[in-house]
């Protein structure tokens, strides 16, 4: 998978439980996600900017596979990684 970290295009924070670098990204209900800034090979998030907006999009199945065929960079959710994560989830 190539390198496509995502501090050279947004402003990167600091998780403030676990310390660790993160990105917030926009998805397509408008809510803001944490993500870890490296690709990552179990990644199932996409990320864009358009207009100086991080957006994300979680892909699953079939579409993920033939984005890690593609080597596109994909992305994990700081939840998924943070050992703190339970504590800052909201209920949908």
């Amino acid at each position: 998978m190539p390198s496509a970290n995502l501090t050279m295009i947004t402003p990167v924070e600091h998780c403030r439980s676990c310390g660790r670098p993160i990105v917030w990204a926009e998805t397509a209900a408008g809510k803001r996600i944490p993500l870890d800034p490296e690709p990552s090979e179990r990644g199932n998030v996409t990320a864009s900017l358009h207009t100086g907006v991080l957006h994300a999009g979680v892909v699953r199945g079939p579409q993920r596979d033939g984005l890690r065929a593609a080597h596109q960079p994909l992305y994990l959710s700081h939840f998924t990684t943070c050992p703190d994560a339970d504590t800052w989830r909201t209920n949908r």
